[in-house]
């Protein structure tokens, strides 16, 4: 039993490996482009530019309704599947994705931030199917195990945003819009990847079954109010930091975010490989004793690292920014309390998505966005630093939950 248990690790650890190099690549390349962007648009500028692509990131998991982690479980267990998923996550983003990206565009435009940046915000809607495409075939390809290609695909997106950024940047004086045109591109560039990638491992041409999805609705129902209300607790605190506080708030904010983001990968990644674990695995002991060792381990090591992140912070973050993000300083400093409760979060989660109980998978997040929703709309008003505080508190929920459902599901039988 041991040298199965080490057997399995070694796996999760090579997989998680593999994902996380090139990630790593990709978040040093989008760390110098969001070193850039702050320097030229300053807090107003990387506000407004944070505030909509909030908005995006809500707008995502409307559209999916939950067909990400029906890829992920399916391509894992059915392969024979894959072509289906992949065809049925295209037809899905162009319809659906089409109404939700009409209703992101409406609401954007009630807004101030909105009305400033139109061009921007239209460009953001009209992404929308497209990065649906490229998100759903991405599941698809971690489903199968082909987490080489989701790596390749999230640099590919990165690298190609990072040239088109670099060449604006010197032929034009950058704006908000600017960046929104070039990321059309390098999700293009991303879809085109991960497409043929997924095509030639599952095969073509690809097919559309809207059966699939009826089928199994109960685990897309539970997905689709999980992620809604993940995306919802890591982002709704930005979208009412733009209506009600100044926009410079927003930046300084939204600074904070992309540095606990990049963070945030690594665990992210193990989360993400560790969910096809759990889902393969039948013996729910067996199962239980190895996501125990996983959260231990991960969540050790990430506490080192956030004190060790805390200490620099003081005098990197201005240096890198400039002086005009000094004020992101104690916003991050309070944020990487709340990394550390994300680490765990996303650990527990995604074990509970691999025990396929989907009537439980939107308890913490859900649990956790009533906390930041109720502390962000009695405080806010009183700064950035709320906000952050209101993040703290709503990830220490989510966590708690997340681990108590995780302890509950890994005993039982799916």
């Amino acid at each position: 039993m041991r040298r199965g248990m080490r057997d399995k690790l070694f796996s999760l650890m090579k997989d998680s490996a593999q994902l996380y190099v090139a990630q790593l690549v990709g978040l040093l390349v989008g760390f110098g482009v969001s070193l850039v962007v702050a320097r030229l648009l300053g807090p107003d500028g990387r506000g407004a530019y944070g505030w909509i692509m909030s908005l995006f990131m809500v707008a995502i998991p409307l559209g999916q309704v939950g067909t990400d982690i029906l890829n992920r479980r399916l391509a894992a267990q059915q392969p024979q599947l894959a072509r289906t998923l992949a065809g049925t996550s295209i037809a899905q983003a162009i319809l659906w994705g089409g109404v939700v990206a009409l209703a992101m565009l409406a609401f954007g435009l009630s807004q101030s931030v909105g009305q400033s940046h139109v061009w921007a915000l239209v460009l953001a809607a009209s992404l929308l199917p497209l990065n649906m495409s490229q998100g759903l075939l991405g599941t698809v390809a971690a489903g199968l195990g082909r987490f080489k290609d989701v790596a390749g695909m999230e640099l590919t997106q990165k690298l190609t945003m990072a040239a088109g950024v670099a060449l604006v940047a010197m032929v034009w004086s950058l704006d908000v819009w600017h960046l929104l045109a070039v990321q059309g591109i390098a999700l293009a560039a991303a879809c085109w990847f991960v497409g043929r990638r997924v095509a030639r491992e599952a095969g073509w041409p690809w097919c559309v079954d809207w059966r699939l999805l009826r089928q199994h609705r109960a685990l897309m129902l539970g997905a689709f109010a999980a992620n809604v209300s993940w995306i919802l607790l890591q982002r709704v605190d930005v979208i009412m930091l733009g209506i009600w506080r100044p926009l410079a708030e927003t930046g300084y904010y939204t600074v904070a975010l992309s540095l606990i983001d990049a963070m945030v990968v690594l665990p992210g990644v193990i989360a993400m490989v560790l969910m096809n674990r759990v889902a393969a695995e039948t013996d729910t002991r067996e199962r239980w004793r190895f996501l125990l060792i996983i959260m231990v381990l991960t969540l050790s090591v990430f506490a080192i690292v956030c004190a060790l992140v805390a200490w620099v912070a003081p005098w990197l973050i201005p240096f890198l920014f400039g002086a005009n993000f000094v004020d992101t300083v104690p916003v991050f400093e309070r944020l990487l309390i709340a990394a550390w409760l994300m680490a765990g979060y996303q650990l527990a989660q995604n074990a509970v998505a691999g025990y396929g109980r989907a009537r439980y998978q939107m308890l913490a997040p859900f649990s956790g966005l009533l906390v930041k929703v109720g502390f962000g709309w009695m405080f806010i008003s009183h700064g950035v630093m709320a906000a952050a505080n209101a993040t703290v508190l709503a990830y220490a929920t989510a966590f708690a939950v997340a681990m108590a459902v995780a302890v509950w599901g890994g005993a039982k039988r799916a």
